[in-house]
């Protein structure tokens, strides 16, 4: 089983290298040197940025030829949520070749912020969005928004380690069909 993760902030990097001590592996990022896929099981673990898993798309290259393709993403809103999980959904399909679509099998985890290390871009463009989410009446405002109303300007970690298990049994399962994504753990 190889184990990659795309990561700026960490918490997707925490949550494979967790994953991977309890497979008895290491976790890689997606952008260092790594084996072959071939025939392996592969896990991904993807923090979400605007819309877009990141080093999704490298990660995929990698999994080109492997047995089985695990995604998680990783992001502040409640994936719990329909809304939110269709939408993370959405971003892993739009960043994985059309051939590879029914064969990834979905998780989408809670993650975490801290604005005091955001880098001065993204600090930027996370207060254009809250601009933006004060200006859209609350009935209207998306898991997503609210998300980022909510923390704003603050720390808030959602990291939930006890998902994991439910990851570690679909990777140690025998291969079989994918099944629905599952949000924190849960389906």
């Amino acid at each position: 089983m190889l184990v990659f993760y795309g990561s700026k902030y960490g918490t997707a990097k925490r949550y494979a290298e967790e994953f991977a001590r309890r497979a008895g592996t290491a976790a890689m990022s997606v952008r260092g040197r790594a084996p072959a896929a071939e025939g392996q099981t592969v896990v991904f673990f993807g923090a979400l940025y605007a819309g877009k898993v990141r080093g999704l798309k490298k990660a995929a290259k990698r999994a080109a030829h492997c047995a089985r393709l695990l995604v998680v993403t990783v992001g502040l809103a409640d994936p719990s949520e329909p809304q939110v999980a269709e939408s993370r959904r959405s971003a892993v399909l739009a960043g994985l070749p059309q051939d590879v679509h029914k064969q990834v099998q979905m998780f989408h985890l809670r993650g975490a912020i801290d604005y005091a290390r955001l880098s001065a871009v993204h600090r930027l463009l996370m207060k254009m969005v809250r601009s933006m989410a004060e200006r859209t009446p609350p009935e209207q405002r998306s898991p997503e928004l609210r998300s980022i109303l909510e923390t704003y300007g603050k720390s808030a970690d959602y990291t939930d380690l006890s998902a994991l298990a439910a990851i570690s049994d679909a990777a140690n399962a025998e291969s079989r069909p994918p099944q629905r994504a599952q949000t924190n753990g849960r389906e």
